[in-house]
């Protein structure tokens, strides 16, 4: 992306891509998604955003309450779905405390 202010997008994730030690940044870009979804997901950006942010701060709780908020708006949002599975997972089997909330791929 040459301009990324040009396009709509929203954050995803912390990522560590196999092979590398380094994390990046995951966002989505919004523009290839109908109008209706796309209006959906800017809609709840700003509560997804502040799952991930509870979400690493091992707020558990606190970020599935906003990630009932996104999916009471938009229920077919799979990012929204994907750390709702994540963090219940987490929750039920504990969290070490090196523990940062980043996605480690071990496959590419």
């Amino acid at each position: 992306m040459l301009n990324p202010s040009e396009y709509k997008i929203r954050y995803l994730d912390k990522v560590c891509v196999k092979g590398k030690e380094e994390v990046i940044q995951l966002f989505e870009v919004l523009d290839g998604d109908p109008p209706e979804v796309q209006v959906l997901k800017v809609e709840t950006q700003e509560s997804l955003a502040k799952a991930q942010e509870l979400y690493y701060e091992k707020r558990l709780v606190d970020a599935q309450v906003e990630r009932f908020k996104v999916l009471a708006r938009n229920p077919t949002d799979k990012v929204a779905w994907h750390f709702l599975v994540q963090a219940a997972q987490c929750l039920k089997d504990g969290v070490p405390e090196t523990w940062t909330g980043e996605t480690v791929m071990i496959t590419k």
